[in-house]
């Protein structure tokens, strides 16, 4: 099903662009398998919407949300709480060491992620139902 709900989608996208819960790079080529996943390639900076179980992520990368497994990036650091990004608190993600070298340098080019057609996201987010998004 596809969702209509633009405002949902433009909440996420402003999420996104305020650095969501944190950042993480591509630590491989990923290729989506369904509408749910998030494609991306090596070295791609995917901002962290939320953690929705386990190993598995909601992230925004140029300009498409979707899933993503944890094993296949490198974390930045700890991510945000949600539910209590206003006192900053942060949570280590599963499997994964905060350490610096962890860290990518956020100083190096990134491509833009700006959005052509709040269309044609629309169409690629009817999977966000199930994630209470």
């Amino acid at each position: 099903m596809i969702t209509k709900d633009s405002s949902k989608l433009k909440k996420l996208v402003e999420f996104a662009e305020k650095g969501g819960i944190g950042t993480c790079v591509a630590s491989q080529d990923i290729s989506a398998k369904s509408e749910a996943d998030l494609m991306f390639y090596t070295g791609e900076v995917i901002t962290v919407l939320k953690h929705i179980k386990d190993d598995i992520y909601l992230g925004y990368c140029e300009g498409v949300i979707g899933t993503f497994k944890g094993k296949t990036v490198k974390f930045n650091g700890s991510l945000k709480n949600p539910k209590s990004m206003k006192s900053e608190k942060n949570i280590s993600p599963p499997s994964q060491s905060s350490s610096s070298e962890n860290n990518y340098d956020q100083s190096s080019p990134k491509k833009s992620n700006s959005i052509q057609s709040s269309d044609s996201v629309d169409k690629n987010l009817g999977f966000l139902g199930m994630f209470n998004i």
